[in-house]
């Protein structure tokens, strides 16, 4: 969709030599500006300072999700905040803006919205 759009990305995909070419050529100028990952596959790791904007696009789910109960929240939420962590750490100095995309009657709006 990115691409059709104009937007270049590189993605965290494949084989661990382009996983590594992607991650030193994010934040480079010239480079695309947008860089894909999966929290399921990467939230641990990866030190992504040069970023200042965390989209979640989807939280962590599994495809057999049917209910809010069949997710643990916190679970969900740990992974988000280690996703975001990867942003915001040190030396990061700029504001970090994070972003939480979810289509509506969805088992992601259902663990959102809980109060």
């Amino acid at each position: 969709v990115l691409h059709e759009h104009g937007v270049a990305s590189l993605a965290l995909l494949g084989e661990l030599h382009e996983t590594m070419d992607a991650l030193g050529r994010f934040g480079k100028p010239g480079e695309p500006r947008v860089l894909l990952l999966s929290s399921q596959r990467h939230s641990s790791g990866i030190n992504l300072q040069v970023a200042r904007h965390v989209v979640i696009v989807h939280p962590y789910c599994t495809p057999t999700s049917v209910s809010r109960e069949s997710i643990s929240r916190s679970q969900m939420l740990a992974f988000e905040a280690q996703a975001i962590g990867r942003v915001r750490r040190f030396p990061q100095a700029r504001p970090v803006h994070v972003y939480r995309l979810f289509a509506a009657g969805t088992v992601e709006e259902d663990l959102y919205t809980v109060r």
